[in-house]
C-alpha cells in the first residue's frame, strides 16, 4: 500500500473482511441511522467486492475513521469509463485524531492509491457541510456545484396527450431499458450509466426495493413500439420525489403522460411531485415549460469531482454530470 501514513497509535489500513460490522456500527451511532447490513452489502458488495475502502484503527485494531467508495460506470467523452463514487466517511472526533489531522491523511492516502487510470480515473461524491470543510482544510481543489430542486405541478400538464401514449408500472425488461439508453445516451455530456444493469441495482436489489415506483411509457398504437422514457418515484418527507429519470430528449408530451400516470396512481399532495435534476437542458426546458418552480438547495449536500486522468482532465467537464436523487445513496 503506498503512502498510507502509520505511527505506533494508529494505522491507515484497507478494508478486511468482516470490518463491515463495525464501520456500520459507528455510521449509525454517528449519523443517528439505522441502516441495516442488508443495505451495506446493497451498497458495497458482499465483502466489500463492489467497493474500495480505507479504514483508520488504533492500536488494538478499533475503527476510527472510514472513507469508503463504489464502483460505477459513468458515460463521460462518449465512452464509459470507471469510476468511484464516494458513500460514506466519518471519523470519531478524539481529540488526538483531530489534532494529528488522521482523517485528511486517511483521505489523502485513498486518493493517492485510487484515484489514477487503472483504477478509478474519476472519483465524485455528495458530501455534506462537514466532510466539504475537511475537503478545505486539507487544501483540496474541489469544486463544489449544488442542487437544484424543482417543483412540477401535475395540474398544469397537457393531459389530453394520455391516449396517444401507453403508459406502464412496474418492471421493465433490462432489453429495453438498455434500449432506451442506448438511444439517449448522446444527450448527456457526463452522467451514470443508465441502463438496464443501473436499474436493477439501484432500485430491484435495493433492501427497500418497495418503496420505489418505476413508470414507462411508449408511444400508443405502435408496434414494436419503444420506451421513450421512464421515471421513479418515491415518498420521501411527505412529498413524492421522482428519484430518477432517463428520456430521449423526443415528444415532451411522452413526459407529460409519464408524470401523469404517476400523478394518477401516487395521488402526491396538491398535485406537486419534486425532482432533483441538474445538467438536462432538455428537461429544464420541458420543466420550466410546464411552470415548474426551482430553487438552489444552498444547505444541502453538494455534488463534486476530481479527474486524475490526464487524457480526461482536458476534456472533462464536471459541472456537465446529470445528477438526480438516485444519484445520492441518502434516498
Amino acid at each position: 500500500m503506498k503512502n498510507a501514513s502509520s505511527s505506533d497509535s494508529y494505522l491507515v489500513r484497507p478494508f478486511q473482511a468482516g470490518d463491515e460490522w463495525p464501520i456500520n456500527a459507528e455510521f449509525n451511532r454517528i449519523f443517528g441511522k439505522q441502516r441495516t447490513m442488508a443495505e451495506w452489502n446493497w451498497k458495497y458488495g458482499k465483502n466489500s467486492e463492489q467497493s474500495l475502502i480505507y479504514i483508520l484503527s488504533d492500536a488494538d485494531d478499533n475503527i476510527l475513521a472510514h472513507y469508503g467508495g463504489r464502483r460505477m460506470r459513468l458515460w463521460a467523452n462518449n465512452q464509459e469509463i470507471a469510476a468511484g463514487h464516494i458513500t460514506d466517511s466519518f471519523a470519531k472526533r478524539i481529540g488526538p485524531v483531530v489534532r494529528g489531522q488522521w482523517f485528511n491523511k486517511l483521505r489523502s492516502a485513498f486518493f493517492d492509491e485510487f484515484g489514477n487510470d487503472q483504477c478509478w480515473p474519476v472519483i465524485y461524491g455528495f458530501p455534506g457541510e462537514r466532510a466539504k470543510r475537511q475537503a478545505l482544510h486539507a487544501h483540496s481543489h474541489e469544486e463544489h456545484y449544488p442542487i437544484t430542486r424543482w417543483h412540477l405541478d401535475t395540474n398544469l400538464l397537457d393531459h389530453h396527450v394520455k391516449k396517444q401514449w401507453k403508459t406502464s408500472h412496474g418492471h421493465l425488461l433490462q432489453s429495453q431499458a438498455d434500449q432506451l439508453w442506448m438511444r439517449s445516451k448522446a444527450r448527456y455530456e457526463f452522467c451514470v450509466v443508465r441502463d438496464g444493469r443501473w436499474l436493477d441495482w439501484r432500485f430491484h436489489q435495493h433492501p427497500n426495493s418497495e418503496k420505489y415506483h418505476l413508470f414507462w411509457v411508449k408511444k400508443s398504437g405502435l408496434w414494436p413500439s419503444s420506451v421513450k422514457a421512464w421515471a421513479v418515484f418515491c415518498e420521501n418527507d411527505g412529498d413524492w420525489l421522482c428519484v430518477d429519470l432517463l428520456w430521449d430528449g423526443h415528444h415532451e408530451d411522452a413526459l407529460d403522460a409519464l408524470f401523469g400516470a404517476a400523478a394518477s396512481k401516487l395521488r402526491p399532495t396538491s398535485g406537486l411531485f419534486q425532482l432533483w435534476a441538474d445538467a438536462d437542458a432538455d428537461l429544464a426546458a420541458y420543466l420550466n415549460g410546464r411552470s415548474s418552480s426551482k430553487m438552489i438547495w444552498e444547505d444541502g449536500p453538494q455534488y463534486s469531482c476530481r479527474c486524475f486522468s490526464p487524457n480526461l482532465k482536458s476534456v472533462l467537464n464536471p459541472a456537465a454530470f446529470y445528477r438526480t436523487a438516485a444519484d445520492l445513496d441518502i434516498v
